[in-house]
């Protein structure tokens, strides 16, 4: 019968082994988009709607949110923590851009985070993240940076479909399960919205008198359980007059209604 220092042994080689081959699949990813093989663990999603030259202030609103997504930020001690917006490492980051002729939206970007020094779980080994994949991930300051350098003067004639991208976008990266079959309770996935929440369609337009938000045509219908909207709110000279407290408590009423979390009330840029 063997011993007690043999099954201690062969323990602690069996555990070893078992512990490499977890750590190996660990770093294996999908070379496209940097997540894991086994798919990304969560998504966040930002939605951009710059229809106009943005002021220095909102420039400066716009970069620091969006290196947030991206960045550990520093205590005061000089140790790193994640931003209060950050992607963590294999979590994927999805970008839309409004489209100027009112179609549906555009992605943008599509990235999971391959992690850092600072983020790197118990089984994955900083000196496996390739700079390649740190270089595609970093792609994404550029992408926030060419949607800014694009945006264009509107007028009140171009299609704004805020609420049908919103729905869109829900349908295509965060669909209703029917069958929650496994009973695991899910933090409400994070959407962001940078946007002056101008609404402008055929079916409504903020630019017209603004109707009681529970009185949307049926084909505005909004569904956004489990879905955490976050708007950061586009402040405008040209549109001020349409950008009363009314049409902020307006929206407020419309995604409350759809069923979104909404953590965070409004931010004003």
């Amino acid at each position: 019968m063997p011993s007690l220092r043999a099954w201690r042994l062969h323990f602690f080689v069996g555990l070893s082994f078992c512990l490499t081959l977890l750590g190996c699949a660990a770093d294996e990813v999908d070379v496209a988009t940097l997540c894991p093989i086994t798919g990304a663990e969560a998504k966040t999603v930002l939605l951009v709607d710059i229809d106009e030259v943005l002021n220095p202030k909102q420039t400066r609103a716009f970069d620091q949110f969006t290196k947030s997504l991206t960045s550990h930020g520093e205590n005061p001690d000089g140790s790193l923590v994640p931003s209060r917006n950050y992607v963590p490492k294999d979590h994927m980051l999805v970008v839309y851009e409004m489209n100027a002729e009112g179609r549906t939206p555009e992605v943008k970007f599509r990235m999971c985070n391959p992690g850092s020094e600072e983020d790197r779980g118990f089984f994955s080994r900083p000196a496996k993240i390739p700079p390649a994949s740190r270089a595609k991930w970093d792609q994404f300051t550029q992408t926030a940076e060419e949607l800014v350098a694009a945006s264009i003067t509107s007028s009140t004639d171009d299609p704004s479909p805020l609420i049908e991208s919103l729905q869109f976008i829900r349908d295509a990266e965060f669909p209703v399960v029917s069958d929650a079959s496994d009973g695991e309770a899910r933090d409400p996935a994070p959407f962001y919205v940078i946007s002056d929440m101008l609404q402008n369609s055929p079916d409504l337009s903020h630019f017209d008198e603004l109707p009681p938000f529970r009185q949307l045509p049926a084909s505005l219908a909004l569904n956004l359980e489990d879905v955490d909207i976050r708007v950061h709110y586009l402040q405008s000279e040209r549109y001020a007059e349409f950008q009363s407290p009314n049409h902020v408590g307006w929206w407020i009423g419309v995604l409350s209604d759809s069923g979104s979390a909404m953590t965070r009330k409004p931010v004003s840029w």
